[in-house]
């Protein structure tokens, strides 16, 4: 199955802290500390594949009927989603003043 949303800010702030250990190519890289990223103009387009794993003869009967399965869940699945996004973001923006998010 496939959902696919869209997602878009004007511009977005995150603040944290990091911890790298790694490397590029042969540079290592290593480091901890406070982090500010700003993105501005984000638009993006969040496609989540999955499938079903079931015992006992439920996948026989999921792989028979998926298209129908699809179709019928496809929507409710989509629009659940979308829902728990604008509500993370709508809790998101309600911890941040609006000034600190849009400025």
């Amino acid at each position: 199955m496939v959902c696919i949303t869209n997602i878009y800010f004007s511009e977005l702030e995150l603040k944290g802290t990091y911890d790298i250990d790694g490397q590029i190519l042969i540079l290592p890289i290593k480091g901890h500390g406070a982090t500010n990223i700003k993105l501005v103009g984000g638009d993006f387009d969040l496609t989540l594949k999955w499938s079903v794993h079931a015992k006992n003869g439920m996948n026989k009967f999921l792989n028979e009927n998926s298209q129908e399965l699809s179709e019928n869940v496809e929507p409710a699945v989509s629009n659940t989603i979308a829902v728990i996004l604008k509500s993370t973001f709508a809790k998101f923006s309600e911890q941040i003043p609006y000034n600190e998010l849009f400025g």
